[in-house]
């Protein structure tokens, strides 16, 4: 029995639609509904603080918004196991984007926090956090989490992002480095 073109694709067309069914059923749809009503009331809270400047921020916090959500879309559809192989780059990528902000780095409210990308400006710190979180989670699921030099390692993990952050200064984002370890 051979298998037509036709056929071919209507199996794996098939393949996609229960790939697509099992995403859908797997998300937590309360989640969503309550971080977008958290960031509703958050762009509405920047639009009502204040006069017509304000009104930039409010746009540039939706924007922000589109393209965090837009830029999460893959990471929900990649399974989580994928993402083990790129435990270096991805440390590696932190270590980077704030080694960039300590070299060429813009100055706002005395911290030297922000890199300059095109129109926006970006934090670099707040891309590390949740970075040095999955980071942190691979080398866990991959260690005795008992041994003192598994502890040891992961200390000197998270240190060297931590004190990049604190070298800003910018005390209040590098203490929420020492959370993230727990």
């Amino acid at each position: 029995m051979s298998l037509t073109r036709e056929d071919f694709l209507r199996r794996e067309n098939r393949k996609a639609q229960k790939e697509n069914l099992r995403l859908w059923r797997s998300m937590d749809f309360v989640l969503v509904l309550v971080s977008l009503a958290l960031v509703a009331f958050g762009i509405l809270a920047v639009y009502v603080a204040g006069t017509s400047p304000t009104e930039a921020y409010a746009t540039n916090q939706a924007i922000g918004f589109v393209a965090g959500f837009l830029g999460a879309i893959p990471l929900a559809i990649i399974d989580y196991r994928v993402w083990r192989r790129f435990l270096r780059p991805i440390y590696g990528l932190a270590i980077v984007m704030l080694l960039a902000v300590t070299l060429m780095g813009a100055t706002a409210n005395g911290a030297t926090s922000w890199l300059d990308v095109g129109p926006i400006r970006v934090q670099p710190s707040e891309f590390a956090k949740p970075l040095m979180i999955v980071v942190l989670a691979g080398f866990f699921a991959e260690k005795a989490v008992g041994e003192h030099g598994v502890f040891l390692k992961a200390l000197g993990i998270i240190s060297i992002p931590g004190l990049l952050v604190l070298v800003q200064p910018d005390l209040g984002t590098a203490t929420v480095f020492g959370p993230s370890f727990w």
